[in-house]
């Protein structure tokens, strides 16, 4: 039904709904235009389009369901990992456990072999040191040697100092009657007589020591010495005391010239002179 409004200034039409009184309530039509009296409830569709029996139950379910499937995935990796570790571990303590009979048998063989070189490799490092050992003891037995062989030269040399037993000669010659040719002939009767060392007025004799008779006294290499004359000699004292004594001797021959000779045997004489070293001119050493 179309009416106009009065308070319309354009005179617009506007549809006037029907009096829903006029119409019987059974015959009303639905506002969303569908007749929901003409279905059943039980036929009717979701509004969803979804069929009942495939929706999900709505209802609530305990919370252990929910976790139970968790709880069984963490319990078995648990065990599966512990079994890994065991295998591991169980690898790891018994490296061989994994190995077959045959490579067994050729480890087995690998490690005599092994052993058999071990032994040989011992046997061969003993011998060398054996044999270092040996030239050890042999090189410090030539070095002991040498040693003193340079020590005995050098007491005979007279360039080392030298001490033992041997005898001290005093010649008091108040007279000045003394002559270098009677002490030469007493240095000699020391020396036959196994004198190893000489010393006199603190002059170290040599084998090419000189002796020469000077204004109020000897000079013995350069040095001048004067009475009283005293020599110290290195060797068997009773040796050198007879050899000195015999008649005839250098000290029989000082006696008949006015000195006074004393010679008195020593347990101890201590020769601390030295002689330089003279440097050769025509000689030289015999190389092997």
């Amino acid at each position: 039904m179309t009416g106009v409004r009065d308070d319309d200034p354009a005179g617009r039409a506007e549809d006037v709904a029907p009096d829903d009184a006029a119409v019987p309530e059974d015959d009303r039509i639905p506002d969303d235009g569908s007749d929901d009296a003409a279905v059943p409830e039980d036929d009717r569709l979701p509004e969803d389009g979804s069929d009942d029996d495939e929706r999900p139950d709505s209802r609530a379910r305990p919370w252990w369901q929910g976790r139970a499937s968790d709880l069984l995935v963490v319990v078995l990796c648990a065990l599966l990992g512990v079994a890994l570790v065991a295998q591991v571990r169980h690898t790891q303590e018994d490296p061989l456990a994994a190995l077959r009979q045959d490579d067994l048998v050729r480890l087995l063989d690998d490690l005599d072999r092994r052993n058999i070189d071990l032994v040989e490799e011992q046997d061969r490092l003993q011998e060398e040191l054996d044999g270092l050992r040996s030239a050890a003891d042999s090189s410090q037995a030539a070095a002991d040697a040498a040693a003193e062989l340079a020590g005995t030269q050098g007491v005979l040399a007279g360039t080392v100092p030298a001490a033992g037993p041997g005898v001290e000669i005093t010649v008091t010659d108040p007279g000045d009657a003394m002559r270098g040719q009677t002490m030469v002939t007493m240095i000699q009767e020391l020396r036959n007589a196994g004198a190893e060392a000489i010393e006199i007025g603190g002059v170290r004799l040599t084998a090419t020591s000189y002796v020469i008779r000077s204004t109020g006294g000897l000079v013995v290499d350069g040095t001048t010495i004067s009475s009283p004359y005293v020599l110290r000699a290195i060797g068997d004292p009773q040796t050198m005391q007879v050899a000195l004594e015999i008649p005839g001797g250098a000290l029989s021959t000082v006696r008949g010239r006015g000195a006074t000779v004393s010679l008195i045997e020593q347990a101890h004489v201590e020769i601390r002179s030295v002689a330089e070293p003279r440097d050769l001119e025509h000689s030289r050493v015999v190389e092997d």
